[in-house]
């Protein structure tokens, strides 16, 4: 049996030891004058010794509590470290951070988190917006989501999530009715991927023909709002625009999709994939595509 005096008894002792005063050691602490005087001549009774003595109203340390009082404060705050630490590791254990691409987060994965809110409602998902290559020691994430059309990730876990299934897509009030059509039409370019008409129009038997692109935008998100702008017509993910095609503000002006050489990929550490958050997570991404 360890000989330990009582926690509250040392906390009182270290609150008064370190601003000389029972009534604002009361205040920091959330209680009575009284109740620190009582615990202080607790812990005296337990010790043997006086603690404290008063001179012109004052209270001064006895000389024996300041050889005492280093090792209690230390003590006191390697207890509060470790609570801190325990606590923030539970907290961070009910969470996962998981860091996407911008499209696919904003028009597939937050639509659906919901879902899995109410499957695992003690976990708290948090999603980040990211793009371009993963840094994975100075990124604190989770699971990442991208895209290549050339997977080439070497010393980390990945896991294939689903295609990329290109479909030509405009407002209806473009009224395109045939796809010869089609090149006379504004055709929106997606920036990162400059030759994706080009592939598309080749995939489905086009020959002999020209772009010249007079709109690009950056990311899918972006010609997903112009397309529903009326400002043309655009090449986008079927993933990503199953509302708008169902409420029919958009409408496929081609019935030929095209499977591009693109795919979504999940990916994390190696050391992460055992962890029941990663897995519950990573379980229920592969679950929503094979709906």
């Amino acid at each position: 049996m360890r000989k330990l005096p009582p926690l509250n008894s040392l906390k009182a002792f270290e609150a008064a030891a370190r601003s000389n005063s029972f009534t604002i050691a009361a205040d920091e602490l959330l209680v009575s004058q009284g109740a620190i005087s009582k615990q202080i001549k607790n812990l005296e009774s337990y010790l043997g010794i006086p603690l404290f003595k008063r001179e012109h109203q004052k209270i001064l340390l006895t000389n024996k509590a300041k050889l005492y009082l280093p090792t209690i404060r230390v003590a006191l705050e390697m207890i509060e470290n470790s609570t801190d630490e325990i606590i923030s590791s539970s907290i961070q254990q009910n969470t996962i951070r998981i860091n996407v691409l911008p499209s696919l987060s904003s028009k597939w994965l937050i639509p659906k988190l919901i879902e899995f809110n109410n499957l695992y409602p003690s976990i708290k998902a948090v999603i980040e917006i990211g793009d371009g290559p993963i840094d994975f020691i100075k990124n604190e994430a989770d699971l990442y989501i991208r895209t290549s059309d050339s997977p080439d990730w070497h010393d980390v876990y990945v896991q294939k999530l689903m295609d990329e299934n290109l479909i030509a897509v405009a407002s209806p009030k473009l009224k395109i009715n045939n796809p010869e059509s089609l090149l006379d039409q504004v055709l929106l370019q997606h920036t990162s991927r400059p030759d994706m008409w080009n592939d598309y129009l080749r995939a489905i038997g086009f020959q002999n023909f020209e772009i010249e692109h007079s709109i690009g935008f950056q990311h899918f998100f972006m010609l997903i709002r112009a397309v529903l702008d009326g400002m043309g017509v655009a090449l986008i993910p079927r993933t990503l625009i199953e509302d708008e095609l169902q409420s029919g503000s958009l409408e496929q002006v081609i019935t030929a999709e095209y499977e591009n050489q693109f795919s979504y990929y999940i990916l994390c550490k190696n050391i992460k994939i055992e962890q029941s958050n990663v897995i519950k997570f990573k379980d229920w991404l592969l679950d929503l595509v094979n709906q």
